[in-house]
């Protein structure tokens, strides 16, 4: 059972707001598609103690201060089209309260999941802090068009520092990645088609959008041991791969078991921060690949490795551009909603999604600290889709999954998979 009540102080946006940037591309397809289909993403943290309210609240406070576009909307304007802009008083990050008796913080994320966000307003984030009997729940939730899911991770640190009373800096206005890209790439060259290993037909075979209705997508979250995240890693060591391709193997095994589908369209999302100069900003700072699979139509760590090394491709800097360029192409500064659906089931139609946020190293010396994080949950809405996200925080990888048509014991199985081919 929940209880929830809203610990925030309104303040009131005034009609008169100063242009701070303007939209790139990328940030330009999240903030169309989601008109029409609700895009947020939500990781959550949980701590081993009640965190103080008043703490909390002027934690975030500093963490909104600190990253510009926490105080911005967007506005759409015929001359100019799409940008973030600031109002003159801008509304604290809406910090809501609650009660999880049991722990189960899986009804929330499909709760917040499943409501938008107002971008006419900042800001673009939200704060759900669920009171469990020996400790807490935190969900932070984006609109998509202000963060990625490394971002949220860096909130998180951020939120944790601010409660441990360390100084944070404000940083400037983060540039778009398209910026990032031209000012740290350039000179590099996309990749020609003739470059390029020639794809099977059927991953390019569109999608449909699932119609919006109140029907909330499932949630659910799986954590491995620390002994099983060691012999995991180790084990993809010794197959030359990685954690992130064995975990997309197995999710698209159970997948492909679920949907009886014998190809898949796989797309990971791509975290290329290190590429473009750019270390505590939060933005859009990814990119995506898809690759098609046929699960089970070759033994697990060929798989593996096969996705790995086609990976490796798309998040080289000529991978990056390429990905840039064509995003560019698609979603014009006078794109429009209909132009961002059609990327996602045109252009990128896809069966799963893969976001692997890497090796959570935490916040070193913090009294106050996470005991676990999970996600991200996201929903791009394609009918029948599955969104499978990872982080390893503490030596313990752990695995969520969200999906409108995802069977109750997905992760469990996702999870038998990951251990068997441990031992094959």
């Amino acid at each position: 059972m929940v209880d929830i009540s809203n610990a925030s102080t309104e303040v009131a946006a005034t009609s008169a707001s100063t242009f701070v940037r303007s939209v790139g591309a990328a940030e330009r397809w999240l903030f169309r598609h989601a008109e029409r289909n609700p895009m947020q993403f939500t990781v959550v943290a949980e701590f081993d103690q009640h965190l103080d309210t008043d703490r909390l609240q002027r934690s975030l406070l500093t963490v909104q201060r600190r990253h510009p576009l926490l105080s911005t909307h967007v506005e759409d304007h015929p001359e100019s089209r799409l940008g973030f802009y600031r109002s003159k008083k801008i509304a604290p990050i809406d910090f809501i309260v609650s009660r999880c008796e049991d722990g189960d913080w899986t009804p929330l994320v499909s709760a917040e999941l499943a409501r938008a966000f107002d971008r006419a307003r900042a800001p673009l984030v939200r704060v759900v802090t669920a009171y469990a009997p020996k400790h807490t729940i935190m969900l932070l939730t984006f609109d998509h068009t202000v963060a990625d899911g490394i971002s949220a991770l860096i909130i998180l640190n951020d939120i944790v520092a601010a409660l441990n009373g360390q100084p944070l800096q404000d940083l400037a206005v983060p540039a778009s990645q398209e910026h990032r890209i031209d000012e740290a790439l350039a000179g590099v060259e996309p990749f020609g088609d003739a470059e390029l290993p020639k794809a099977d037909a059927r991953i390019s075979t569109p999608c449909a959008l699932r119609p919006i209705d109140d029907a909330p997508t499932r949630a659910q979250g799986i954590a491995l041991s620390t002994l099983d995240t060691a012999r995991l890693v180790q084990r993809c060591r010794t197959e030359h791969t990685t954690v992130h391709g064995a975990i997309a193997t197995a999710a698209s095994h159970v997948v492909g078991t679920d949907t009886q589908k014998e190809f898949l369209r796989v797309e990971t999302l791509i975290n290329f921060r290190s590429h473009i100069n750019v270390v505590d900003d939060c933005a859009v700072y990814f990119g995506a690949s898809r690759i098609g699979v046929a699960p089970r139509k070759m033994p697990f760590w060929h798989q593996a490795r096969t996705l790995t090394t086609e990976l490796a491709v798309a998040r080289s800097p000529r991978g990056i551009v390429t990905t840039s360029r064509g995003l560019r192409e698609a979603m014009p500064i006078d794109a429009e909603v209909d132009d961002a659906e059609r990327v996602f089931t045109d252009l990128i139609p896809h069966d799963l999604v893969v976001s692997n946020l890497g090796v959570h190293p935490g916040i070193p010396d913090a009294t106050i600290r996470p005991t676990a994080i999970w996600g991200p949950f996201v929903q791009t809405h394609l009918d029948g889709e599955h969104v499978v996200g990872a982080v390893t925080f503490q030596d313990r990888l752990r695995i969520t999954a969200c999906g409108y048509t995802l069977k109750p014991d997905f992760l469990e199985r996702v999870q038998r998979e990951l251990l068997a081919a441990c031992t094959k």
